[in-house]
């Protein structure tokens, strides 16, 4: 029975220490999530009404990868040492992180129910809407920047509705090849202010990724984005060229889908905490009773080692 037991211990420690190296990667792998979205530029999507959110979601993100990384280190010190004391403080921790992926469990699945309510109703389906969606214009726009900065000039000219470019002048060249020339055409003078801070737009390549696959660029929300980045001056939120008014539902599917994969992550690893926890527990006890029998089994041997000494009456002691 002994020996049973301290395969089952032995076993669960080896388990402990896989399930922590992995638990450490995660934690990697979550501080360098976080970092890619704040970098994405998504997050600008939620400034006003919903500031807070990515905020909030950053920090609380970067924590919690700093967290389960130490955490996992603290579980392989304590499973590798098989100390009592760092097993009690890494399952007091587990209790605690289980319960931060419980709030991340909460709040995605609010956030995903929110996306999808809204896609099932008209604009505006809730008064913090119209603030998403002004934010939501003008990171499409900045995300286009780029594309209108390297492509070819006749093509950004056309698709923006500049008027009075001589036709003879763009030829092949892109936008910053003619800005970049002796003689910038005067009627790009405003793009060409924007290509010069192209560099402030970089962080928006996803966005742009995204909305060429889901969202394409059209004549009518191209126009939109010429109002506001060329004359500073936003159209509506939800006017018909706005890209807010074309792209709605696949931007609310996109939220919908990524806190659902939020939302599945954290009870998958909520459960693994579990059983983490459980595994902690294991080892821990399973080491007392292995000391306890290792300190029976060291009296059992000095006992068999007794000499019977004569009695005073000359008779063995039995």
């Amino acid at each position: 029975m002994g020996s049973g037991r301290h395969v089952v211990v032995n076993l669960a420690k080896v388990l402990l220490l896989l399930v922590n190296m992995a638990f450490m990667v995660s934690g990697c792998l979550l501080v360098y999530f976080s970092h890619r979205v704040r970098a994405s530029g998504w997050l600008e999507a939620f400034k006003g009404d919903y500031a807070w959110v990515g905020d909030s979601t950053l920090l609380f993100m970067l924590v919690l990868g700093a967290v389960v990384i130490s955490l996992s280190a603290l579980g392989c010190f304590g499973a590798w040492l098989q100390s009592r004391v760092l097993l009690l403080v890494y399952a007091v921790l587990l209790v605690i992180a289980a319960a931060l992926f419980v709030v991340v469990a909460v709040g995605a699945s609010k956030a995903r129910g929110t996306a999808n309510d809204w896609a099932a109703k008209a604009f505006p389906a809730a008064s913090e809407e119209s603030s998403v969606g002004g934010n939501f214009n003008r990171l499409y726009c900045y995300a286009q920047v780029k594309y209108y900065c390297e492509a070819p000039a006749a093509e950004i000219v056309q698709l923006l509705g500049l008027q009075g470019v001589p036709p003879s002048v763009l030829g092949a060249f892109s936008v910053t090849n003619l800005c970049q020339s002796a003689a910038p055409p005067e009627q790009l003078q405003q793009l060409c202010d924007v290509c010069k801070a192209v560099a402030q737009y970089a962080n928006y390549v996803p966005v742009s990724d995204w909305a060429g696959a889901s969202c394409p660029r059209t004549a009518a929300n191209q126009g939109w984005c010429a109002q506001l980045l060329l004359q500073g001056k936003p159209g509506e939120v939800f006017s018909a060229n706005a890209p807010y008014a074309g792209c709605r539902g696949a931007f609310l599917e996109l939220v919908a889908k990524w806190t659902g994969v939020l939302l599945a992550g954290a009870i998958v690893v909520s459960l693994t905490i579990v059983a983490m926890l459980g595994f902690a527990c294991l080892v821990r006890n399973g080491t007392q009773r292995y000391k306890d029998d290792e300190s029976f089994i060291r009296y059992k041997d000095d006992e068999s080692f007794i000499v019977d000494s004569p009695s005073p009456r000359g008779h063995a002691r039995y």
